[in-house]
């Protein structure tokens, strides 16, 4: 049980402390396919690129970078 939960823990995403950059991560995720999966959100997916794809949608809703410029990024990277 405690193996569990400590996996669970390290595969959950960090929570932004803001709501609203919160609610935009979780929609940016649903849109936002996964390269591996393709046709599968990167919040949905269990691949590992999905995973660091995650971390960058909130890494760049932390540095303050806007719904189009987050999507351009991924466009542009991917």
């Amino acid at each position: 049980m405690k193996l569990l939960m400590m996996l669970v823990a390290v595969l959950a995403p960090v929570t932004l402390g803001d709501p609203a950059q919160e609610a935009r991560a979780q929609a940016l995720e649903m849109e936002i396919r996964c390269v591996q999966c393709q046709n599968e959100p990167i919040a949905q997916s269990t691949a590992d690129i999905a995973n660091d794809m995650r971390a960058l949608v909130r890494d760049r809703i932390a540095a303050g970078d806007s719904d189009d410029q987050i999507r351009a990024f991924f466009r542009q990277r991917y």
